[in-house]
């Protein structure tokens, strides 16, 4: 993964797709959780994935073991993560919280 703008749209889309999967999968809606409609969650979204991107970046810098297939299944491990999280608080996490966990993940890749 690069510093290039569909690299960064792929994380976004990514991310978002696996953010809205777990919410629908819980029958819910963006305006009772979080009293905002979808499209201001997926701008919202922006800036999680743009740091997602990042702390892969710094990975690979360091590791081979990353495959850009793994963002698939990384994003979904941080939607797993996001989902419950935002769904308690009504409202996405602090990017430092977030952050901390895309090293967390990463971190576990083998």
């Amino acid at each position: 993964m690069s510093d290039n703008p569909q690299e960064a749209a792929v994380m976004h889309y990514c991310l978002t797709r696996a953010f809205l999967k777990q919410m629908h999968q819980t029958n819910e809606n963006c305006g009772d959780v979080f009293g905002v409609g979808e499209d201001d969650i997926v701008r919202e979204l922006y800036c999680y994935a743009s740091i997602a991107q990042r702390s892969v970046m710094a990975f690979q810098e360091q590791s081979t073991l990353w495959r850009d297939s793994a963002v698939y299944e990384f994003t979904h491990r941080l939607a797993c993560w996001l989902w419950p999280l935002a769904r308690q608080q009504g409202k996405l996490p602090c990017l430092k919280a977030f952050e901390k966990q895309t090293h967390w993940l990463l971190s576990r890749i083998q």
